[in-house]
C-alpha cells in the first residue's frame, strides 16, 4: 500500500514539472504557442514623406528601426550632418537595383562565337521587381514648386514662397530693417503716388501677413513672420529678392 502511494506521488510530480503552468488549460497553451508564431505581412515600402519642426536647423542623422529575420528589433543610424530649411519637405525613397545576368564561363579551348551587334537596353527595359535588393535609403528635399501666393500693391508685384519673396518693381528700395526681435521685416520703397493702407493675409511658410502704407515720398511694407529670422535682400534684374534664414 505504501509502495502504491509513492508511485502515485511520483506520477503527479512528473506531470507538474512537464508543463510551465500545470494548472493552465491545454487550450490556453496551444493558443499562446500559435500567437508567438504569427508572421507580419506588411506591404512593401515605397516612399515616406516627412517634415522637420519649425526650430530645426541642421539634419544630424536618421535612425532606422527594423525587425531582422530572427524577429529581433534592431537599429541602424545613418549620419547626415547637413544644414536644412524646416520649410522643406523631405522624402525617403527606395531605389531598386537592376538584375544583371551572370557572365557565362567560356573555355579558352572552345571557338568563340561570332559577335552579334544588338542595341543596349534602355533604362526602362531593365527587369525590376519589388523583391530586388535596395542600394540604400536616399533622403532628399522634394522639388520646389512655384510661388504659393501672389499679391500686388501699386505697381509692385510680390511672389511669396515659404522662405523668400520675389519683388517685381522699378521703384528704388530706400532701406530695410527688422524689428520685434526679428519677427518683422520692414522695407521702404521710393514712390510719389499715394495709396491706401492695406493688410494682406499670407499664411505662406514663415510669412504670416503683409502691411502696406504710403508715407509721402515713399511707401512701406511690413512682413509679419511666424518667428525670429535673419533677412537679406538682393538686387535682381526685375527688382529685389527677400530671403530669410535662421
Amino acid at each position: 500500500m505504501k509502495i502504491g502511494k509513492i508511485w502515485l506521488l511520483a506520477l503527479v510530480c512528473g506531470l507538474a514539472l512537464g508543463r510551465e503552468n500545470p494548472f493552465a488549460p491545454s487550450s490556453d497553451i496551444n493558443a499562446s504557442m500559435a500567437s508567438s508564431n504569427v508572421v507580419e505581412n506588411l506591404p512593401p515600402f515605397e516612399k515616406q514623406n516627412f517634415k522637420f519642426p519649425a526650430d530645426s536647423r541642421n539634419f544630424i542623422s536618421v535612425t532606422l528601426k527594423y525587425k531582422s529575420i530572427d524577429g529581433s528589433i534592431k537599429e541602424k543610424t545613418v549620419d547626415i550632418n547637413k544644414s536644412i530649411s524646416w520649410q522643406d519637405e523631405f522624402s525617403i525613397d527606395k531605389i531598386a537595383v537592376p538584375v544583371v545576368a551572370p557572365k557565362s564561363d567560356v573555355s579558352v579551348t572552345k571557338e568563340e562565337p561570332k559577335a552579334v551587334e544588338s542595341a543596349a537596353p534602355k533604362p526602362t527595359e531593365l527587369n525590376m521587381t519589388a523583391q530586388e535588393p535596395l542600394k540604400d535609403i536616399v533622403i532628399k528635399p522634394l522639388e520646389k514648386t512655384g510661388p504659393q501666393k501672389q499679391i500686388t500693391y501699386k505697381q509692385t508685384k510680390f511672389e511669396i514662397y515659404p522662405m523668400q519673396i520675389k519683388i517685381f518693381t522699378t521703384d528704388e528700395k530706400l532701406k530695410d530693417y527688422s524689428i520685434s526681435k526679428g519677427t518683422k521685416v520692414v522695407i521702404d520703397f521710393a514712390s510719389q503716388t499715394d495709396a491706401n493702407t492695406r493688410k494682406d493675409e499670407l499664411d505662406c511658410g514663415a510669412f504670416k501677413t503683409a502691411l502696406f502704407g504710403s508715407h509721402g515720398k515713399f511707401y512701406r511694407v511690413v512682413f509679419d513672420l511666424d518667428g525670429s529670422y535673419k533677412h537679406a535682400i538682393e538686387k535682381t534684374q526685375d527688382g529685389y529678392l527677400l530671403k530669410l534664414s535662421r
